[in-house]
């Protein structure tokens, strides 16, 4: 997800003088420590629980797990290792499985179907891919604003759309326009050239989308009583 504006101090060798390494710490105050023990331990982030008042909901909401990749080194507290690590190396620090993720990989009218971090299984026109995959995608990754309706359909509730590149940027009649079709998908997070949508709903991993080809799904009939 990197790209050449998008350098942080750590990729250039240098370091800026107004936040200096190790001058900064973050910590949370919230509700929701313990359902976010985990991410937040992964990033180093120490979280204090708060009480609850009249106007603060009683719990977090639940979350996406996938909406780490949005995260990284960007909320990191150990600038260097989550840098230069990938997801999976950071997850083998604390002793979780990185589960296999697919990804429907967008360039122009051409996709290949992808493992998270792992490799291509297969490729080819957006429409034909999307119609064999029946139990959908975890991810969808594009390098443009524009986001294709028919890859769109295949995204699972709670997953992602990685947005590289941002080509909108520059025109604000256009990114207003992509963020407004963003948010009617979901929820919206931008960075430098970087945006992340997740799709409205809630998140349930599945073993069948990390798979070619992956299988029909099957009708269950129940039986007359």
């Amino acid at each position: 997800m990197k790209v050449d504006d998008d350098l942080s101090d750590f990729y250039k060798g240098r370091v800026t003088a107004s936040v200096p390494e190790g001058g900064v710490t973050v910590s949370v105050e919230s509700s929701g420590c313990k359902e976010f023990e985990q991410p937040l331990g992964m990033h180093l982030i120490d979280c204090t629980e708060a009480t609850v008042t009249p106007h603060m909901a009683g719990a977090a909401p639940v979350q996406s797990p996938l909406y780490v990749l949005a995260a990284k080194e960007k909320l990191s507290g150990d600038l260097g290792v989550a840098a230069e690590s990938s997801l999976k190396t950071m997850f083998a620090r604390i002793g979780k499985p990185w589960p296999s993720l697919a990804v429907l990989h967008i360039e122009e009218d051409e996709a290949s179907f992808e493992l998270f971090e792992e490799r291509g299984l297969t490729s080819g026109h957006i429409r034909s891919l999307v119609n064999r995959l029946p139990h959908g995608v975890d991810i969808i990754h594009v390098h443009s604003c524009d986001i294709p309706p028919r890859a769109l359909s295949a995204l699972v509730p709670g997953g992602l759309v990685l947005v590289e590149g941002l080509d909108c940027a520059d025109d604000r009649t256009e990114f207003d326009g992509f963020v407004a079709k963003a948010r009617q998908i979901g929820h919206l997070a931008i960075g430098r050239r970087i945006g992340v949508i997740v799709k409205s709903g809630r998140y349930r991993a599945d073993p069948r989308r990390a798979v070619w080809p992956q299988k029909k799904r099957t009708k269950t009939v129940k039986p007359e009583l």
